[in-house]
């Protein structure tokens, strides 16, 4: 009686994505490659406008570098995945199926309708603390009225964040109603 045993599965390829570990990981180090990239490519943007290049700041790379984070974050966590292997011709991969269960499916790209639910929790609490942090660096402005902690500029920056983030987060709460 011999006893047959099945070939072992072949070798996977090691990818960089596998490398990098979890979706948030992956998507970490995209938002920060992305925002250096496109910050570099926004300062050479920014210094051929004259009133940019008088001035010590330079903003439009500042914008051009969060746009650039905010398309790292998502390629990082595997939104490009989809579109990329169908414009190449290789069947649909969604984020789920690669995850299985477990935990680090809420750290990733997944079509499941309660993690989605849970990373959208998540979110709005990150948000919330955020908000609730210039709430307070707003009121340790207004502490005394004497010497100013921050400038001008950045205070209005502050306030205009906090003012956003809870906008945001009052509109969340009214869409998942």
């Amino acid at each position: 009686m011999s006893v047959t045993t099945a070939p072992p599965p072949p070798a996977r390829r090691t990818s960089w994505m596998d490398i990098l570990g979890s979706g948030i990981v992956r998507g970490i180090v995209g938002a920060v490659v992305g925002y250096v990239i496109f910050y570099l490519i926004g300062r050479r943007i920014g210094n051929t406008i004259p009133y940019v290049a008088d001035l010590d700041q330079n903003d439009p790379a500042i914008f051009i570098g969060y746009l650039g984070a905010i398309a790292g974050w998502l390629a990082g966590l595997g939104f490009l995945a989809y579109p990329l292997r169908r414009m190449a011709g290789a069947p649909a991969d969604i984020g789920s199926d690669r995850h299985g269960g477990g935990s680090m499916r809420y750290l990733g790209l997944c079509t499941d309708h309660k993690v989605i639910g849970l990373q959208y929790l998540g979110a709005v609490g990150v948000l919330f603390f955020i908000a609730g942090l210039n709430a307070m660096l707003i009121r340790i402005e207004l502490l005394r009225p004497a010497s100013p902690i921050y400038s001008p500029g950045q205070y209005l920056t502050i306030v205009t964040l906090h003012g956003t983030m809870m906008i945001m987060i009052m509109s969340a709460v009214v869409v998942c109603q």
